[in-house]
């Protein structure tokens, strides 16, 4: 995804620095004023304005939108890698809790999770609802969630003490995976790509903090 957006960025450069500057007029004192040199500079201009239309031909300002259109749908899809999808309230509590809380990946939904919502949404096929309001019993942290990345082989215990919450540290251990969502607290982690009971990973001491 940088590769792109650097891309990108070099060709703007080289369309903006194929644009012609165009000359400046010399207002001095001593700028001929007869009629022979007014005619030779009229003809200079002209040609000039010819030079410059036809120097900017190979990069259109319609050229220049497009590179900076493209920029932006790049500099986008970075912004959903890594997204958040755990509530941003981390002290949200509620008596109405997920029955069973689910976790899941990147295509399913977030809110409250149960077998009656779930039997509903097969029916009117939607996909399946995965618990967004989650929090660890042992290390008593919020359970975060980063959709479209999956933690790589190199973070551990302390990695997850030291960085969590900062979803900017957090970036660094994780890598890009369309399907699947990360998952973390301050003492365990997970990452998910399909849907998955939380009593399936009796590991983890995580519940739903209700909805």
């Amino acid at each position: 995804m940088t590769e792109s957006v650097d891309e990108l960025l070099d060709m703007l450069d080289e369309c903006l620095q194929e644009r012609p500057h165009l000359p400046t007029k010399n207002r001095g004192p001593n700028c001929a004023t007869s009629s022979g040199r007014k005619k030779e500079a009229v003809e200079a201009a002209a040609d000039s304005s010819q030079a410059s239309v036809a120097a900017r031909q190979p990069c259109a300002p319609s050229a220049v939108d497009q590179l900076l259109s493209e920029l932006a749908l790049a500099s986008d899809d970075a912004l959903q890698e890594g997204r958040p999808l755990h509530s941003l309230d981390e002290f949200r509590t509620s008596p109405i809790r997920c029955d069973p809380p689910m976790l899941g990946g990147s295509s399913c939904r977030r809110g409250l999770s149960s077998r009656a919502a779930a039997s509903q949404g097969a029916a009117n096929g939607q996909a399946d609802t995965c618990c967004d309001n989650m929090r660890c019993l042992a290390c008593d942290k919020q359970v975060l969630q980063f959709s479209g990345v999956a933690w790589s082989g190199r973070v551990d215990c302390m990695f997850f003490r030291n960085h969590h919450p900062s979803r900017e540290r957090l970036s660094k251990g994780w890598r890009a995976s369309l399907v699947d969502v990360s998952y973390c607290c301050q003492c365990s982690w997970l990452t998910v790509s399909s849907l998955l009971p939380l009593s399936s990973r009796p590991e983890l001491r995580w519940r739903c903090y209700g909805h």
